[in-house]
């Protein structure tokens, strides 16, 4: 979404969960993403060849492309950054059990112990072995999305198929910093010119930055009426942050989340999200916050 000024963003479903996030600033799309590789025709009339319109969609990925470092992977910066104390270890043996004469897919539903409690299993440990369907962060089980540029929103991300009440859409990625330096790179970033920045908070103490290195989630655009909402969970001992649907979606519907964000700084951004519930604004009515200040929301 394109927009000026600095946000904060609360969008949550098991834990709260900010981001700072303008939509304009330079972009790098993962490897994940199929815009490139996608192939879709417009209508011609009758008896010609519809149109290819794969240049036009690479294009757009080049165009996302030009400054944002690709991660496939968080990066913690330092290393202990990120880690779950709450639990006391990296992860737990579910207890999930597969039946030798009918062995099939376990550990995908709520029967599972960990994945109840947003906890996923460990490769080496769970006794589901192969049939465990609970390591959806671990392997990239990421939805079949695609970038897109939008109307009046900057790029966005749509659905390149069906997809199903509770499914995993994507990773949040970015560099895992803490806090105080999530205050040294707001200054940092003011001083070189930025005029968007992409901070979530992963905790009380910490953020991950997708400004200038992360992955393809930074793209989804915010709705009054979401389809999307983000969900915290523990990783082989570490707190990630996944976007899931909340909602059936069908094949090319934009995915969005309600970034539900308190602003800090003089000017409230426009929602573009064109629903009927929409507020008009995106962000609270700042109180006492001098122009270009940022304050931090805690989880």
């Amino acid at each position: 979404m394109e927009a000026s000024g600095n946000t904060l963003t609360d969008g949550q479903v098991n834990g709260s969960t900010s981001m700072l996030i303008d939509k304009e600033s330079p972009i790098k799309l993962p490897l994940t993403a199929t815009t490139a590789e996608t192939t879709t025709t417009e209508s011609s009339p009758v008896g010609r060849t519809p149109r290819k319109r794969t240049m036009k969609k690479r294009a757009t990925v080049e165009d996302a492309l030009k400054s944002f470092h690709l991660l496939q992977e968080c990066e913690y910066k330092p290393k202990w950054t990120g880690m779950n104390s709450s639990l006391g270890g990296d992860s737990y043996p579910c207890g999930c059990i597969v039946d030798p004469d009918e062995p099939g897919p376990t550990c995908n539903d709520d029967s599972c112990i960990n994945r109840s409690i947003f906890l996923e299993c460990n490769a080496e440990e769970c006794p589901a072995g192969a049939w465990c369907r609970n390591q959806r962060f671990q392997n990239h089980e990421y939805s079949d999305i695609e970038v897109i540029k939008t109307e009046n929103k900057g790029f966005g991300l749509i659905a390149n198929t069906d997809i199903s009440s509770g499914q995993f859409i994507i990773e949040y990625i970015g560099e895992v910093i803490p806090q105080d330096a999530f205050y040294d790179r707001t200054e940092k970033y003011n001083d070189e010119g930025h005029r968007h920045f992409y901070f979530m908070s992963l905790g009380p103490a910490e953020v991950i930055d997708a400004t200038k290195r992360g992955g393809i989630a930074r793209f989804m655009n915010h709705s009054c009426n979401p389809n999307c909402a983000t969900q915290k969970w523990v990783v082989n001992g570490r707190l990630r942050i996944g976007l899931f649907a909340i909602r059936n979606i069908t094949k090319g519907a934009e995915l969005t989340f309600d970034y539900n964000f308190q602003r800090y700084g003089q000017k409230a951004q426009k929602c573009y999200c064109g629903e009927p519930n929409c507020r008009g604004e995106i962000g609270a009515t700042p109180s006492g916050q001098q122009n270009g200040e940022v304050e931090f929301m805690t989880s």
